[in-house]
């Protein structure tokens, strides 16, 4: 038998509390977005024309997946999943680290950085990295590219050694201009 809690989430799938969810996450981020772009002029004298948009887009995000035939829900819950796996995964690496190096070490790195520079760069460019993997690996490619996926008819070997050269040519291109960088600076 089942757990009340499964049980729980298996109801409220079938009664589309999860596609109600989306369209209240959605509403939420294009409100903030509004309030903080400030398009239709200051937020306090604009609650209500934010708030109707906010609906209105958040409406559309809801609806469109439905009219293609695409199951939207689904595809965010791998997405959701695989992103907090990778985050803890971060998490715990990062406790690990804190466990084994020196106290200071966000000091003592932001010295050897600040010789060397980038290295924002370098955690942005590793996040956009995990970003992708994370979206295609969980299917998100599908809501974008519905018609037998963005990669449909090529082989996954071919696809493996596109992204094996790409990676590499980002890190020859990110290694090459941190270099030039540092010979810039002496």
């Amino acid at each position: 038998m089942t757990d009340p809690f499964a049980m729980t989430v298996i109801k409220l799938k079938e009664m589309g509390f999860f596609h109600l969810l989306l369209y209240i996450l959605s509403t939420a981020v294009f409100y903030g977005l509004l309030r903080k772009t400030q398009i239709f002029g200051p937020p306090e004298r604009n609650v209500a024309v934010n708030a109707t948009v906010s609906f209105v887009a958040a409406f559309m995000v809801l609806a469109v997946p439905i009219l293609r035939g695409i199951d939207i829900v689904g595809q965010f819950e791998m997405f959701f999943v695989q992103s907090l796996v990778a985050l803890l995964i971060t998490m715990v690496g990062v406790m690990i680290a804190g466990m084994v190096f020196p106290p200071d070490l966000p000091g003592h790195l932001a010295k050897v950085f600040e010789k060397k520079g980038g290295f924002w760069a370098i955690i942005l460019i590793g996040g956009i990295i995990v970003g992708i993997i994370v979206l295609v690996t969980s299917g998100m490619t599908n809501v974008f590219f519905p018609e037998g996926g963005a990669f449909a008819g090529i082989s996954e070997d071919l696809l493996i050694t596109i992204g094996t050269i790409l990676a590499l040519l980002i890190t020859i291109a990110v290694i090459t201009f941190f270099v030039s960088k540092g010979e810039k600076k002496e």
